[in-house]
């Protein structure tokens, strides 16, 4: 109305009634998981946690100096851990957008 009013009166109270945001139905917390959600992704923290600590030992037990086939053994372990990294957080993230 580009004019001062009184909060009290006919035309404020109006104005505020107005100006009041609609209420917005209330979201659901969690979105539901499903047992074969649930079933993935277990395995892939799972697995990529192994192939984590196969890396990490085998990368100590090779010492300074590990042959070629030995490095290449590792480094595709690790490839392995990067593509199970991947994977759980796409899990989580289209959860959380499907939600």
């Amino acid at each position: 109305m580009n004019r001062y009013f009184c909060p009290e009166s006919e035309d404020g109270e109006a104005l505020l009634a107005r100006a009041q945001p609609p209420v917005l139905q209330e979201e659901p917390e969690h979105p539901t998981l499903g047992k074969e959600f649930k079933i993935v992704f277990v395995s892939t923290v799972t697995l990529t946690v192994l192939f984590l600590a196969l890396c990490v030992v085998l990368t100590l037990l090779a010492g300074k100096e590990p042959p070629p086939l030995y490095e290449k053994l590792v480094t595709g372990l690790f490839d392995l851990v990067k593509i199970g990294a991947g994977t759980f957080l796409g899990l989580l993230g289209g959860k959380r957008l499907q939600a």
